[in-house]
């Protein structure tokens, strides 16, 4: 059945209710307010429901899917709006769910909710804005979600992405901007936010291995519990790995990824010595030569120490350690990192 609201509506109620197989229109320019419940539900499978004017409800604006459905889908174009005045714009049980927003998606506590336990995989592509003022995208389901943002996402009080769930996976790719932190909570989840995906905040791992990227900006990314992989990309970033018993990774694939000041060089915190390692692997020790060479490590040393072609030197001041690298033909050093506490390196700390 198709729902096509041609006029606008002020009033209390459900807007349309579906079933299976619907098809709900709200073109642009309309305007349909529920003032005192859900604006549209969808209660079965298969339903696609597309929103170019501005829908609100006072309870969810959209309910998408009920436990057990699946394969919903909610487009909303750039003139389109779904809001909540009163609680969560788009609450997700369906599985399988797909939500593309090129609008503005604004909930007064959450944004979207994504509560399935059942499914292959429901996915969120943003290239719009979606506001809240608790949690912007909250995952509480089972079944694994997929966010890939190259619009703006934005709490006014927590987190731009909250994952509770224990057992889903959680892929965030961000090319755009989020304001609030990521959580990216149990689970072997990824944060992919290379070349140009920001955070205002930080982004939380979470239990379990995951792996975290950032972007051109400063980022802070903290891998948690399991053996995580960390990788700051550009900018002074902060890197924690987690205080376990399990190896982390802090990678670097260029030696302008950390910079040779305090304000521009990387910090890495809860660094274990014997079990962490920073992977300077993919940077070649000496670009003066062919192929790709591997760096050697000198004994400690002081700020000012020499440091040759294609080694890293490293000593200790004010209760840290710093590493100095240089990997071409002159005496200039190219990059350094800044690792929280007194550490005495080895090669083992190192993949070389």
């Amino acid at each position: 059945m198709a729902f096509i609201i041609g006029a606008p509506y002020n009033g209390t109620g459900l807007l349309a209710a579906l079933d299976d197989d619907d098809v709900y229109l709200l073109p642009a320019g309309i305007v349909a307010r529920s003032t005192n419940n859900t604006a549209v539900i969808a209660t079965g499978d298969n339903n696609q429901l597309t929103v170019e004017g501005a829908l609100y409800g006072s309870g969810y604006a959209v309910d998408l899917g009920f436990f057990g459905t699946i394969d919903n889908r909610l487009t909303i174009a750039a003139s389109g709006i779904v809001a909540s005045t009163a609680s969560t714009a788009v609450d997700v049980d369906s599985g399988q769910a797909t939500i593309i927003n090129a609008g503005l998606i604004a909930g007064t506590t959450v944004g979207i909710g994504f509560y399935a336990g059942t499914g292959t995989g429901s996915s969120i592509v943003n290239s719009g804005r979606i506001l809240s003022g608790t949690y912007t995208i909250y995952h509480g389901g089972e079944e694994n979600l997929s966010l890939t943002n190259t619009g703006t996402i934005t709490s006014y009080g927590y987190s731009s992405y909250q994952s509770a769930s224990v057992i889903a996976i959680d892929v965030v790719t961000n090319k755009g901007t989020m304001n609030g932190s990521v959580y990216l909570g149990s689970g072997a989840d990824t944060y992919d936010g290379r070349t140009t995906g920001r955070v205002v905040g930080d982004v939380y791992g979470g239990a379990d291995a995951d792996k975290l990227y950032g972007g051109n900006a400063a980022d802070k990314l903290h891998g948690d519990e399991g053996a995580d992989f960390i990788y700051g990309g550009l900018g002074a970033d902060h890197l924690w790995g987690g205080v376990d018993s399990d190896m982390d990774v802090f990678d670097y694939n260029a030696v302008t990824e950390s910079g040779t000041t305090a304000a521009t060089r990387d910090v890495i915190y809860d660094f274990v010595k014997g079990q962490d390692k920073i992977d300077l692997f993919t940077i070649d020790a000496n670009t003066g030569a062919s192929g790709n060479q591997a760096f050697g490590l000198l004994a400690k040393g002081t700020p000012t120490s020499a440091v040759g072609t294609g080694k890293i030197g490293w000593y200790q001041a004010g209760g840290d350690t710093f590493l100095r690298i240089n990997n071409d033909k002159d005496t200039a050093i190219e990059m350094t990192i800044q690792i929280k506490g007194l550490i005495n390196l080895s090669t083992t700390d190192f993949i070389l």
